[in-house]
């Protein structure tokens, strides 16, 4: 699986930190952004991030998609999907919607699943026939016995 492209699905690359690249402080940036260089502070993007192999971060990172290639010293929140090599690394708590995670990437910290669109109806939908939700409302109907034909 090759997660970490370079370009956005347009074709376009908005934003590269070189391999030699070191950036310390606030990034932010609202199209894509391509890191296989350094950065130390706090990354924010609305678009997609992609940390390359040889990218090491140490940051937090706030943006709609993440993927990992390389090191993250940080916290991870990835609002739609976080996608991680098997040569990533992440040393933090990450927050993301969806996770997809490569046989050999280590991920050190804990993972909250946040809502999106098709979870949140699935989440409702679980939560209001759950037994407990059920004992507030009115027994459930009992199941027709498929063993059972039924006569017309």
């Amino acid at each position: 699986m090759r997660i970490a492209k370079e370009r956005t699905i347009s074709g376009k690359l908005d934003t590269y930190i070189g391999e030699e690249t070191f950036f310390e402080g606030t990034l932010t940036s609202k199209k894509s952004l391509t890191i296989y260089g350094g950065v130390k502070g706090k990354i924010e993007c609305q678009g997609r991030i992609v940390v390359g192999q040889s990218g090491n971060i140490e940051a937090d990172i706030v943006a709609n998609d993440v993927a990992i290639s390389g090191k993250v010293v940080g916290n991870v929140t990835a609002k739609s999907k976080l996608e991680m090599a098997s040569t990533g690394v992440i040393q933090g708590d990450v927050k993301t919607a969806r996770l997809i995670m490569e046989d050999g990437g280590k991920f050190d910290g804990h993972c909250e699943m946040l809502p999106d669109g098709k979870s949140a109806v699935v989440e409702k939908a679980t939560t209001e026939q759950s037994p407990k939700a059920l004992s507030s409302k009115e027994p459930p109907k009992e199941l027709p016995d498929p063993s059972r034909k039924s006569r017309k």
